[in-house]
């Protein structure tokens, strides 16, 4: 698909198209790169070993299961960020230079990319999580993508009901504040909290999966507790945001 779309900007460029053709078709290459690179690499190295029925014959092996698990998530992390994120963000740069697309376009500032690359493994982590609940990688898959609607729903949730209160407060218009904030505060120090909150929620992940890899099954309150704590933060990342 990128190489089709590499050729169809180049027709698209000699030719002057009046509809662009290929901006969305490179999109969607890359889109589908960085979802689904994190949701196969994220399920495969967990849930099927389940399905296989080795994952209990690993703990007779002599490396401790936080051993195994270090090994087991420095695979799948490093495969899914190389492969999902820093592979198709090369090639765009590499392609927007070579076939001369957005020449004035800049390099993403330092903070950016570090965001980037915590909300990658951020969703890396979730489908890592997703797997260590499930018998098989489809199985995975499918909760990862139902945590996920779930997020969306919480973020947009806590949006709508900050939004209403800032209305509520800002009647008679803009506080002082509001000036303040918008003439001192760089996107930058809005971002860089913003990713430190994401590597919170990233080492949750890891922490709630690697008990329930270790324990193979958790009772109904443990299990109760890591999705309270998940959703408390998932909140408290989008209310810091929105503020």
């Amino acid at each position: 698909m990128a190489v089709v779309g590499a050729f169809v900007y180049l027709a698209q460029s000699r030719f002057h198209w009046q509809y662009p053709l290929a901006e969305p078709i490179l999109g969607t290459d890359f889109a589908i790169y960085m979802i689904l690179i994190p949701l196969t690499a994220g399920a495969l190295c967990v849930a099927e070993e389940k399905n296989w029925g080795v994952a209990d014959w690993h703990t007779t092996l002599p490396p401790s299961s936080l051993k195994q698990w270090s090994a087991k998530m420095a695979v799948a992390l490093s495969t899914s960020l190389v492969l999902g994120l820093l592979l198709p963000g090369a090639l765009a740069l590499a392609g927007s230079r070579l076939f001369g697309a957005n020449e004035g376009a800049a390099i993403p500032p330092m903070y950016m990319v570090v965001a980037f690359v915590i909300g990658h493994l951020l969703l890396t982590s979730l489908v890592v999580y997703a797997a260590s609940l499930s018998r098989n990688t489809v199985g995975a898959i499918i909760l990862a993508l139902g945590m996920l609607l779930i997020a969306g729903g919480l973020i947009k949730i806590v949006i709508t009901i900050v939004l209403q209160v800032a209305m509520s407060f800002l009647q008679d218009g803009p506080h002082p504040f509001v000036f303040w904030w918008e003439s001192h505060v760089s996107e930058g120090e809005i971002i860089r909290p913003i990713s430190a909150g994401m590597l919170v929620l990233v080492c949750l992940l890891q922490l709630f999966a690697f008990v329930c890899y270790r324990r193979r099954v958790l009772k109904f309150g443990q299990l109760t507790l890591q999705v309270l704590v998940l959703v408390l933060a998932v909140c408290l990342l989008t209310l810091a945001f929105v503020t």
